[in-house]
């Protein structure tokens, strides 16, 4: 039974839906003038979301607030709402960010609490669920907020809520995991709206929980996993998983006429779903049918596991045929793993041409991507999967970009915004010659410092490129270029002693005023650290 509860807190507790461009933007003067733009979200069954902190911490249990923003922010944001809370881990607290696990581990470690399963952390994004998962926390994840419960089905949690008041219900949380992992594992199993993972709604997708390659840690335990890779080679999970769909298909408010797996190849002799559909029928209506030869393999394709998403639906097409006409019918179709659906969508295109009605789609388990770590080669923070807002490609970029005084801590005693503001401006201008000459190499005329906690006699600066064919965001501590090279491109990094601009005026690239105006700042704010 769990007793340590962290919540994010931006879509998670409170709707900040209006400021997400200014709080992505990083524009926090006009953050802070629009406050009263943040909202309740709605009763999620019996309480909202942000009255949970409150309720639990009544009920003896330790609370805690997680978040990315800035500390002036969340305790404004706290206040608002009257949110209380044992902790709150804002981002100038840790050095590096969700998901990474520090911000957690610092909450943990002031609470005096180990890290375990018993411990969740509940938040609205994949970063959330990562962060919890590298922490050695169990994941919550909210059907509430902004993220797509099909892009999360490919980074499930390990509960999936639909209402607030859920989590209320303490000695039941440990029996709201997938039904297909629940079964297969002997855990309790209590069913609710999270019970089966939504992956796609064109066809609309289901799953019974979550496949890990052996590439993933998380292989190692997962019995769902091992029993899909079982079902390959014999049926000795049949029965098991036979009820896990079975029961599922009772679960769902959409009845099929009929379910038919997606069929084998002609080489293979065994069909894998035989045994298992008739354990499945034990649980559901008798009214529905099973068809394990609904649909034929016309077409055997070799090499289709090393293809990707795009070679496989090439591939794939005219694989498959019916010997039915189906007269309208509700069909299942049932496949063990879903991974880029392609299978799947041309089974359904054949049985929708041959006049089936509604063709929905159940995976006993949707493959998972791997949690990988990886770190910003300029600041060592460690990176998260972004989105470029233009194009929606989707790209590693840091942890920590975009970064501003406002959103760390420092003892600073002249406006710690001030001074990153006037520094932009001065290497701005004291760079300018040097990034003209290489405009032929496609570089703007503007830089940014990549903070860093020490000051080593070297200044680091962020140079992007000018506008090409895509959008790009950064991939490292950097300023938000609006056009630039592909999205997965490396924006290049410009290291100068600090002497190249303090030197003499006549060997100064910025001129004898950018000298002058740099050596000044510098010693007007004594920088022996880069405030970030």
């Amino acid at each position: 039974m769990p007793n340590v509860f962290l919540f994010d807190l931006d879509m998670t507790l409170v709707d900040s839906s209006a400021l997400a461009h200014l709080r992505r933007s990083q524009m926090w003067d006009a953050v802070r003038q629009n406050m009263n733009l943040i909202r309740p979200f709605p009763a999620q069954g019996r309480v909202a979301p942000h009255e949970l902190p409150a309720l639990l911490r009544a009920d003896g249990q330790a609370v805690g607030i997680v978040t990315s923003s800035p500390e002036w922010y969340a305790t404004a944001v706290l206040q608002q709402f009257r949110i209380p809370y044992d902790v709150l881990i804002s981002y100038g607290d840790t050095e590096n960010h969700k998901p990474d696990p520090a911000p957690i581990q610092e909450a943990l470690r002031r609470l005096g609490i180990a890290a375990s399963r018993d411990s969740l952390y509940i938040g609205d994004d994949v970063g959330d669920v990562e962060a919890a998962y590298h922490a050695g926390l169990a994941s919550v994840a909210v059907r509430w907020g902004p993220t797509s419960i099909f892009e999360l089905s490919s980074s499930a949690p390990d509960i999936f809520v639909s209402k607030a008041s859920t989590l209320l219900r303490r000695d039941r949380i440990g029996g709201r995991g997938y039904i297909g992992e629940a079964l297969t594992s002997n855990w309790p199993f209590h069913s609710h709206w999270g019970s089966i993972l939504h992956c796609d709604d064109e066809p609309v997708v289901y799953a019974l929980g979550r496949y890990f390659t052996a590439s993933d840690p998380r292989h190692a335990t997962s019995a769902l996993s091992a029993a899909v890779l079982s079902l390959k080679n014999n049926d000795s999970q049949a029965q098991v998983l036979g009820e896990c769909v079975g029961r599922a298909v009772d679960l769902f408010d959409w009845k099929p006429d009929c379910i038919i797996p997606v069929p084998m190849k002609p080489s293979q002799e065994r069909n894998r779903f035989k045994e298992l559909l008739e354990s499945a029928a034990d649980h559901f209506d008798e009214d529905i049918e099973v068809e394990l030869n609904g649909l034929k393999t016309v077409k055997e394709v070799e090499g289709y596991k090393q293809m990707n998403a795009l070679e496989r639906a090439e591939a794939i097409k005219g694989a498959f045929d019916t010997d039915y006409t189906w007269g309208g019918a509700k069909i299942l179709l049932l496949d063990d793993v879903y991974t880029t659906g392609e299978t799947t969508r041309e089974c359904v295109r054949i049985l929708n041409a041959n006049g089936a009605g509604e063709v929905r789609v159940m995976a006993i388990a949707k493959d998972q991507r791997v949690f990988a770590r990886k770190t910003c080669s300029a600041c060592g923070r460690s990176m998260k999967i972004r989105e470029n807002h233009a194009t929606h490609v989707k790209f590693w970029g840091c942890s920590g970009y975009p970064i501003t005084a406002s959103t760390r801590k420092t003892s600073n005693p002249i406006g710690s915004g001030h001074l990153v503001r006037t520094l932009r401006r001065l290497v701005a201008r004291a760079c300018h010659h040097e990034l003209k000459a290489r405009k032929a190499q496609r570089w703007p005329q503007k830089a940014r410092i990549v903070p860093r906690r020490a000051w080593t006699g070297t200044l680091r600066i962020h140079a992007g490129h000018l506008p090409g064919r895509h959008g790009s965001d950064s991939c490292i501590g950097g300023r938000r270029w609006s056009r630039g090279e592909h999205a997965m491109s490396q924006p290049r990094m410009l290291e100068h002693p600090l002497d190249a601009f303090l030197a003499p005026p006549q060997q100064a690239q910025g001129g004898t005023r950018n000298t002058t105006r740099i050596k000044l700042a510098l010693q007007k704010f004594c920088l022996t650290q880069v405030v970030s």
